[in-house]
């Protein structure tokens, strides 16, 4: 359904296997001068970002749906790394990936709802459907 590569302006990503049959995609972004490692599991249907000090991650979900469609319905950051941008970085590497590929999106998630209507991205609002 996806492609082994696609970029975004998070910069290059590349798949990673985990073992298992497991597929990831990984990218980095830069917020503040900070890296972060954007990881796409989907298998697990999520992006993550691994954060020093905490064993949570920060994450992106989704689901997916009939007619190369997809719900994005969660995205969490734990307390203690809210307001930092994280849940901007994974936004933008979910939306990214997802609208290179040509997979509509339902956005049930109020983060990303809230992330679209601040960024009204063109390619974005072209993948953008109603939620049935």
């Amino acid at each position: 359904m996806f492609p082994s590569r696609f970029f975004v302006a998070l910069g290059a990503y590349r798949q990673v296997y985990l073992g298992k049959g497991n597929l990831c995609t990984a990218a980095r972004g830069l917020i503040m001068g900070e890296q972060f490692h954007i990881f796409h599991d989907a298998e697990k249907k999520e992006f993550s970002i691994t954060l020093e000090d905490t064993p949570e991650p920060a994450v992106l979900q989704y689901e997916l749906l009939k007619d190369n469609s997809v719900d994005l319905y969660h995205t969490g950051v734990p307390v203690a790394f809210r307001g930092k941008g994280i849940a901007k970085v994974l936004a933008k590497g979910a939306l990214d990936h997802f609208s290179s590929n040509q997979v509509k999106m339902q956005l049930s998630c109020t983060y990303l709802q809230k992330y679209v209507k601040d960024n009204p991205n063109p390619v974005y609002l072209a993948c953008l459907v109603e939620k049935s």
